[in-house]
C-alpha cells in the first residue's frame, strides 16, 4: 500500500534493476518463444520472437548489451567493487554469450535446452535462473568483503 499512498518513490538504482529485469526477461522469454513461432502465427499472437524476426539473434545481442551496462552502472552508483564487476557483470556476460553463441534456432530442443544446466529429467536448475544467482552472488561477495 505504500506506493498507493506516494511513500514509495523511484530512485536512481530502481529504473536500472527494474530495466535489468524487464531486460533479462524478454531475452530468455524471446529464445524459449522461438520453437513456436509457427503455432504463434497460426493463432495470432504477437510474440516477440515474431517481432524480432530473422534479427533475433542481433536483437538479443543489444538486448545483452543495455543490461551489461545497466548492470555496471548499477554497480558503479552502488560503489560495488571488483567482486560484483567479476562475479555478476562477468558472470552474466559470460552465460550471455554462451547462450546466444551455442543456440540453434533451428532446432526446436536447442531452445528449451537453454533452460536447463544438468541433462537429467529432475534437474530443477535452470541456466536462466543461474544468472539471477550470480549477480547476487557478486553483490555478497562485496558486501561481505567489507565486513
Amino acid at each position: 500500500m505504500a506506493v498507493a499512498r506516494g511513500y514509495f518513490q523511484l530512485t536512481r538504482l530502481h529504473k536500472p534493476f527494474m530495466g535489468n529485469t524487464l531486460i533479462w526477461t524478454i531475452v530468455y522469454d524471446t529464445i524459449y518463444a522461438c520453437q513456436d513461432r509457427e503455432d504463434d502465427r497460426k493463432v495470432g499472437v504477437k510474440s516477440t520472437a515474431l517481432l524480432f524476426g530473422e534479427r533475433v539473434r542481433e536483437i538479443l545481442s543489444l538486448m545483452v548489451g543495455a543490461l551489461l551496462v545497466s548492470l555496471a552502472y548499477a554497480g558503479w552508483a552502488t560503489r560495488q567493487g571488483m567482486g560484483y564487476a567479476l562475479l555478476s557483470c562477468g558472470g552474466t556476460l559470460a552465460h550471455s554469450v554462451w547462450q546466444l553463441a551455442t543456440w540453434n534456432e533451428a532446432d526446436l530442443k536447442d531452445h528449451r535446452a537453454k533452460f536447463e544446466l544438468g541433462n537429467g529429467a529432475d534437474d530443477v536448475a535452470q541456466s536462466n535462473g543461474f544468472v539471477g544467482c550470480v549477480i547476487w552472488l557478486g553483490i555478497l561477495y562485496d558486501y561481505l568483503s567489507v565486513l
